[in-house]
């Protein structure tokens, strides 16, 4: 990937950090309001074992590495989410985003995890549903002699793995999932 591919995503992810932050705002909302249950998640769960990112420290790990040449971003490694927009439709799911990036002019490889998690009814646990946006991974295969990987192609994927991961990461343990 080359320097302004790699400027344009960090830009991209900017404006959406920009998005949430005035949408979830009471101070400055501009955008989409969330739903009375959403904020009531958004309150609740925000810094509860994981901590929503701030705007200097991911202005920092958006930042294209001077000796490597890469960006390397790993909310996981930083114990970091970003909560998303909320929806326009189904204002009552959170978005939440967990990325894992390496680009550089030799190495690009990007995995975006979301959950789209609601409030339970009345006394019941939030559910959620997670999906895994990835790019092709032929280049996580280096001791193979092709080139070629299982997941050498751009893809999506929901499965119970992940979401017991998202549930965990957020404490709702016993948390309904939808499958």
């Amino acid at each position: 990937m080359d320097k302004a591919t790699i400027r344009a995503l960090r830009n991209l992810l900017l404006i959406i950090y920009g998005e949430q932050k005035s949408d979830w705002s009471e101070e400055t909302h501009t955008g989409r309001k969330p739903s009375d249950e959403a904020k009531e998640f958004y309150n609740q769960y925000r810094y509860v074992n994981w901590n929503q990112v701030r705007e200097t420290e991911f202005e920092e790990w958006l930042r294209l590495d001077k000796a490597s040449g890469q960006m390397n971003v790993d909310f996981s490694e930083r114990k970091a989410i970003l909560f998303l927009p909320p929806l326009e439709e189904d204002r009552a799911f959170v978005p939440i985003l967990n990325l894992k990036c390496k680009v550089g002019e030799t190495i690009n490889s990007m995995s975006l995890y979301v959950l789209l998690v609601q409030m339970g009814e009345e006394g019941k646990k939030p559910r959620g549903l997670a999906f895994r946006f990835e790019s092709p991974e032929n280049e996580h295969y280096e001791n193979q002699d092709s080139n070629e990987g299982l997941h050498d192609f751009y893809h999506v994927q929901s499965n119970d793995h992940h979401q017991r991961w998202w549930l965990e990461l957020l404490h709702l343990e016993g948390a309904m999932l939808l499958i």
